[in-house]
């Protein structure tokens, strides 16, 4: 089994825009979430000193965007896709 990496990190935006999802939905709410890396204990895992970087996510679902709460932080875990 290949290993899990984790990483922590808080959410710092989220904006609303309407954006095109398919021919069948052309304007549909959606929430840009823009989360960067957490410093400190929680990323030994993936960054031994101070972590950067950035991940931009767009949403449709709004479950999944009231899930994400701005200012609370998040693991992320990279999992190889088996197949």
């Amino acid at each position: 089994m290949d290993a899990v990496v984790r990483a922590k990190f808080v959410v710092q935006e989220k904006a609303d825009y309407l954006g095109w999802v398919s021919a069948a939905r052309p304007k549909e709410r959606l929430t840009k979430v823009t989360l960067t890396p957490v410093c400190g204990k929680g990323n030994e895992q993936w960054s031994s000193a101070t972590p950067s970087g950035k991940l931009e996510i767009c949403i449709s679902n709004p479950v999944a965007v009231d899930a994400l709460e701005l200012g609370k932080e998040y693991y992320i875990d990279f999992v190889p896709v088996e197949g």
